[in-house]
């Protein structure tokens, strides 16, 4: 069930459109040694989400994140109460597929956080 739900969603938003989104500014702001990894994204394009609303990909995301991401992660939501990114989604109905950030999800899993920040990632079937 899971899988065919997961092949829906690719199959209804096709090709990823290209976008200048917050990952272009990160990544220029981090080679300029102005942000590191754990510096918090600040997006009006953030919303949060229930962890019951999230499907993950299990042939994209097959194996656990490094323990040491793990625990640096958790380190830093309990002392700042919020992880330092959103994850990325993307929504088909009333489910949305984990497309980047796992190592947040997984963490928030593990917090047995109810709802975590997302970007809503644009999709768009091209012809």
């Amino acid at each position: 069930m899971k899988e065919k739900i997961i092949k829906e969603i690719y199959r209804l938003h096709g090709e990823k459109q290209t976008i200048v989104n917050n990952q272009n500014t990160e990544k220029a702001r981090k080679a300029n040694g102005i942000i590191n990894d754990h510096t918090p994204i600040k997006d009006n394009n953030v919303i949060k989400i229930k962890m019951s609303e999230i499907i993950v990909d299990e042939d994209k995301f097959h194996t656990p994140p490094y323990i040491g991401k793990v625990n640096a992660l958790m380190k830093y939501y309990q002392k700042h109460k919020a992880l330092d990114k959103p994850i990325i989604v993307i929504k088909s109905e009333d489910k949305y597929l984990l497309e980047d950030k796992y190592l947040r999800y997984y963490v928030a899993k593990k917090l047995g956080l109810p709802t975590i920040d997302a970007i809503v990632e644009l999709k768009k079937t091209v012809s």
